[in-house]
């Protein structure tokens, strides 16, 4: 303890705590102060030990401030998580990663439900498939095509923790819309196809991600929904069109797209389609819902919806702060007029959405005169400056937990309980997110639930209560039943 103090280790945090007699102070052992004599330092398990021996909390690394927020279940839940994103072969099952929480997999799968909003086995799956996804493109271009390349696809399925083809064939499929060797291919093409599950519903799906029919940056043509991305730094049209649960996805661009941008228009459209995220699927919550005949009736004709994610975060969180406007046809002219004033235009009314680098370069009056007010114009910009300058990295909060996500987006000015929640829901896609505050949600359960008024947080908390871990989704019926756009 005394060599980890001396050497300010951050990974000790929480793990012991140092007092010094002399000063009369206890710390973290990753104190930056001055360090004192070995003879004035006294080791205590906790802060509260420290505390009964009548020391203070340092002012320098605030011992306290720690302990409050220190949850050290989650902390190492956290940890295994990266090493098992870095790592997934090195985890062989659940109880892998339950080893290196300390945990048993009973306390493994609630601590996994409450931070991450998934089964262990869901964070394993993604783990896995994502990394085959970066080795099927890192080897691409040294494997060629044909029987090589099949046999190359079957081996990273091994390499990265799989122990049947058919488990990483399943698993592949259902994350990302295509087999290993088909991904492969679509890295070199202007066109693919994404396989959906049997009840899966594109038009829902196109309906919400195009719900502003005059937006710049996606249109929707009968089953075609047309949307406009930075394609190796222009912008080009993206086409998917939806028939017989298939997804072809087409770039319209007039050089062939590079890997790195198909890599991202298989993204987006995965996103969009609600594939790849942690509980994305609606099955497990569907059959909680039909299994109470008063709980069914919410999802009629809109079996297997899942919740569309928003392009990136940081379009998720551009879209959140134009939402708090006093109306939503307002809200919609905020964004129009916004990403017409800091993109490249695609033609004269169309353009991709505003990047965090483009959005930092406006100034605040900028955006006042696009009918934002100040306090709106400073939230959007100083966040897109934070996200240029890699002060906020928005797109690495969906692949943490959720509460740490919340307390990211908490600290980012501008950005309240709903729409932090909104944030989590629909740029991170967490599964058990619930928008307190919000107005529609708020009607719909009093209609549903035949309340004499709408009910209040506490209220709408309990009512969502049985559709746990699952109130993403149940607040997206809950929306749709009324006809309501989130």
């Amino acid at each position: 303890m005394l060599d980890r103090f001396l050497a300010r280790d951050a990974r000790c945090n929480g793990r012991f705590v140092t007092g010094v007699t002399t000063t009369g102070i206890y710390c973290l052992p990753s104190c930056s102060a001055r360090k004192p004599n070995p003879e004035n330092i006294v080791f205590f398990d906790d802060e509260d030990g420290a505390k009964r021996a009548g020391l203070r909390a340092c002012r320098r690394c605030r011992p306290d401030r720690f302990y409050r927020d220190h949850d050290p279940d989650r902390e190492r839940l956290e940890a295994a998580v990266r090493r098992l994103s870095a790592e997934p072969e090195r985890f062989a099952d659940v109880g892998a990663l339950a080893e290196a929480c300390e945990v048993g997999v009973t306390k493994l799968t609630g601590l996994a439900r409450a931070h991450f909003h998934a089964s262990p086995l869901e964070l394993v799956a993604r783990a896995r498939v994502e990394r085959a996804c970066a080795l099927l493109a890192e080897r691409r271009a040294s494997t060629g095509r044909g029987p090589a390349e099949r046999a190359s696809a079957a081996e990273i399925g091994f390499e990265v923790g799989f122990e049947s083809l058919s488990a990483f064939h399943d698993n592949f499929v259902a994350r990302t819309g295509l087999a290993p060797g088909e991904y492969r291919r679509m890295l070199g093409a202007r066109e693919f196809e994404l396989a959906l599950a049997p009840n899966a519903r594109p038009d829902l799906a196109f309906a919400h991600t195009a719900r502003d029919p005059l937006s710049p940056t996606e249109r929707l043509v009968g089953a075609r929904l047309e949307r406009v991305e930075l394609v190796d730094g222009r912008p080009a049209l993206v086409v998917l069109e939806h028939s017989d649960r298939r997804v072809r996805v087409r770039v319209e661009s007039p050089r062939a797209p590079s890997r790195e941008a198909l890599e991202r228009v298989h993204r987006v459209a995965a996103r969009i389609l609600g594939l790849g995220g942690l509980g994305a699927s609606p099955d497990a919550f569907e059959r909680r819902v039909r299994r109470e005949r008063a709980l069914g009736r919410l999802i009629v004709g809109r079996e297997g919806m899942r919740v569309a994610r928003s392009p990136s975060v940081f379009e998720a969180l551009v879209r959140t702060v134009c939402a708090q406007q006093v109306n939503l046809a307002f809200a919609f002219a905020c964004r129009r007029d916004l990403v017409l004033r800091a993109c490249e235009r695609l033609d004269g009314e169309r353009a991709a959405h505003p990047t965090a680098a483009e959005l930092a370069a406006l100034d605040y009056a900028d955006l006042e005169r696009l009918k934002f007010s100040r306090r709106k114009a400073e939230f959007l910009i100083d966040a897109a400056r934070a996200v240029a300058r890699g002060e906020v990295e928005l797109e690495a909060l969906a692949h943490g937990s959720a509460t740490e996500a919340a307390r990211s987006l908490g600290a980012i000015r501008g950005l309240g309980t709903w729409s932090v929640q909104s944030l989590l829901m629909f740029g991170c896609g967490f599964a058990d997110c619930v928008p307190l505050g919000d107005v529609g949600i708020e009607r719909s359960l009093q209609e549903f639930f035949e309340l004499g008024a709408r009910p209040d947080d506490q209220a709408t908390l309990a009512l969502l209560a049985p559709f746990a871990p699952y109130r993403s989704l149940a607040s997206l019926h809950l929306w749709k039943r009324l006809g309501i756009t989130p």
